[in-house]
Protein backbone atom coordinates (compact mmCIF):
# COMPACT_ATOMS: atom_id res chain seq x y z
CA UNK A 1 0.00 0.00 0.00
CA UNK A 2 1.63 3.27 -1.17
CA UNK A 3 0.51 5.70 1.78
CA UNK A 4 1.66 3.44 4.30
CA UNK A 5 5.46 3.51 2.46
CA UNK A 6 7.45 5.53 4.63
CA UNK A 7 9.81 6.42 2.18
CA UNK A 8 7.50 7.39 0.14
CA UNK A 9 5.50 9.79 2.39
CA UNK A 10 8.99 11.02 3.84
CA UNK A 11 10.01 11.96 0.26
CA UNK A 12 6.85 13.68 -0.53
CA UNK A 13 7.35 15.65 2.96
CA UNK A 14 10.86 16.63 1.35
CA UNK A 15 8.79 18.13 -2.02
CA UNK A 16 5.70 19.07 -0.85
CA UNK A 17 7.87 21.84 1.05
CA UNK A 18 8.75 23.41 -1.96
CA UNK A 19 4.99 23.41 -3.68
CA UNK A 20 2.62 26.33 -3.91
CA UNK A 21 0.43 26.93 -1.26
CA UNK A 22 -2.46 26.37 -3.57
CA UNK A 23 -1.28 23.23 -5.01
CA UNK A 24 -1.31 22.14 -1.01
CA UNK A 25 -5.04 23.57 -1.07
CA UNK A 26 -5.66 21.10 -4.31
CA UNK A 27 -4.39 17.74 -2.32
CA UNK A 28 -6.46 18.27 1.03
CA UNK A 29 -9.71 19.19 -1.55
CA UNK A 30 -9.10 15.98 -3.39
CA UNK A 31 -9.31 13.63 0.13
CA UNK A 32 -12.14 15.70 1.23
CA UNK A 33 -13.75 14.89 -1.87
CA UNK A 34 -12.36 11.94 -3.10
CA UNK A 35 -11.81 9.97 0.10
CA UNK A 36 -8.22 9.13 -1.14
CA UNK A 37 -4.44 9.86 -0.69
CA UNK A 38 -5.33 10.54 3.39
CA UNK A 39 -1.64 10.57 4.44
CA UNK A 40 -0.86 13.19 1.42
CA UNK A 41 -3.46 15.58 2.50
CA UNK A 42 -2.47 15.35 6.06
CA UNK A 43 1.30 16.33 5.53
CA UNK A 44 -0.13 19.18 3.15
CA UNK A 45 -2.33 20.66 6.09
CA UNK A 46 0.53 20.39 8.78
CA UNK A 47 2.47 22.27 5.95
CA UNK A 48 -0.26 24.75 5.63
CA UNK A 49 -0.33 25.17 9.59
CA UNK A 50 3.71 25.58 9.37
CA UNK A 51 4.04 28.76 6.51
CA UNK A 52 0.80 30.36 8.68
CA UNK A 53 3.23 30.25 11.53
CA UNK A 54 6.06 31.48 9.87
CA UNK A 55 3.86 34.97 8.67
CA UNK A 56 2.14 33.47 5.47
CA UNK A 57 -1.33 35.13 5.56
CA UNK A 58 -2.63 33.20 2.41
CA UNK A 59 -6.22 31.98 3.40
CA UNK A 60 -6.27 28.75 2.64
CA UNK A 61 -8.95 27.56 4.62
CA UNK A 62 -11.34 29.45 2.16
CA UNK A 63 -9.19 28.28 -0.72
CA UNK A 64 -9.97 24.63 -0.21
CA UNK A 65 -13.72 25.92 0.40
CA UNK A 66 -13.75 27.34 -2.74
CA UNK A 67 -12.14 24.60 -4.48
CA UNK A 68 -15.05 22.09 -3.15
CA UNK A 69 -17.79 24.29 -4.05
CA UNK A 70 -16.43 23.95 -7.35
CA UNK A 71 -17.00 20.27 -7.60
CA UNK A 72 -20.07 18.36 -8.66
CA UNK A 73 -22.44 17.39 -5.77
CA UNK A 74 -22.52 13.68 -5.96
CA UNK A 75 -26.45 12.63 -4.83
CA UNK A 76 -26.47 9.70 -2.48
CA UNK A 77 -29.89 7.98 -3.89
CA UNK A 78 -29.55 4.78 -3.87
CA UNK A 79 -32.13 4.27 -6.72
CA UNK A 80 -29.53 6.19 -8.93
CA UNK A 81 -27.40 4.21 -11.26
CA UNK A 82 -24.34 6.32 -10.96
CA UNK A 83 -21.92 4.94 -8.18
CA UNK A 84 -18.66 6.63 -7.30
CA UNK A 85 -16.12 3.78 -6.85
CA UNK A 86 -13.77 3.20 -3.59
CA UNK A 87 -10.74 5.05 -5.32
CA UNK A 88 -8.98 3.71 -2.23
CA UNK A 89 -8.40 0.41 -4.20
CA UNK A 90 -6.12 1.84 -6.83
CA UNK A 91 -3.05 2.39 -4.92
Amino acid sequence: MINSDKAYLDEFKIKIASAETVKLCEIVATFRYLGCMKDEALICMVELARRRVAGDDFAFEEQIETLLRELPIFKKDLSSKFKLPDFRMFK
